[in-house]
């Protein structure tokens, strides 16, 4: 018989790790630094999708929306950015923390950008925006 488990980090609740131990095994023990764990069933192991949900208090909750929205060419807010992990956006592969709940960018350079905007237990958010 084996133990099915997830880890997740302790203080955000992201999975980062599923996994499967013979039954005299810790679940404990299969934590990393600042990580806890969670022991389920086989079913839920078949089903886990970080993406998708993450732990809070001894359960699985779905990741929301993240509320942000483009306000202008250049311009976003309603930015979740005092959550349980950092907020950031990431630009040209280049990413920023957010301390604010709004970004105003100042892109010089025409092109088309893509905006990714995480703010976690948010799903990741993505604009595309074009520089004329």
């Amino acid at each position: 018989m084996y133990k099915y488990f997830v880890a997740y980090i302790a203080n955000t609740g992201l999975i980062t790790k599923k996994g499967i131990i013979p039954n005299d095994e810790s679940v404990e023990l299969q934590a990393g630094l600042g990580e806890a764990t969670l022991e389920i069933t086989e079913e839920k192991y078949k089903t886990v999708d970080s993406s998708q949900e993450y732990v809070a208090n001894g359960e699985f909750l779905p990741r929301e929306i993240s509320p942000i929205t483009q306000t202008g060419p250049l311009s976003f807010s309603n930015i979740p950015y005092q959550v349980p992990a950092k907020a950031f956006v990431t630009i040209e592969g280049t990413k920023y923390e957010i301390t604010e709940d709004h970004l105003d960018l100042e892109i010089t350079f025409p092109g088309t950008y893509i905006v990714l905007f995480e703010s976690f237990p948010y799903k990741e958010r993505r604009f595309v925006v074009e520089i004329t």
